[in-house]
């Protein structure tokens, strides 16, 4: 709910439901600037990683664009 309201983003849990203590989350924005949406996804990363209260570590980022043009 945090990243949600902080970024105006969706976040959902995709993945790791079934896995003891892993969690995946996948972030969209949509905006009608490519470089736009992706600060937006660097500054989600960069969040994240900067929550020292939590008891996890991010692993992996995976990025993908999808460009209408």
């Amino acid at each position: 709910m945090r990243l949600r309201n902080k970024f105006n983003a969706s976040v959902a849990e995709v993945d790791g439901i079934d896995r003891h203590q892993t969690l995946v989350i996948g972030v969209s924005c949509v905006s009608s600037s490519a470089s736009y949406a992706a600060e937006q996804i660097d500054a989600i990363v960069r969040f994240v990683e900067q929550q020292s209260h939590l008891d996890a570590e991010l692993v992996e980022v995976e990025q993908d664009l999808l460009d209408g043009d």
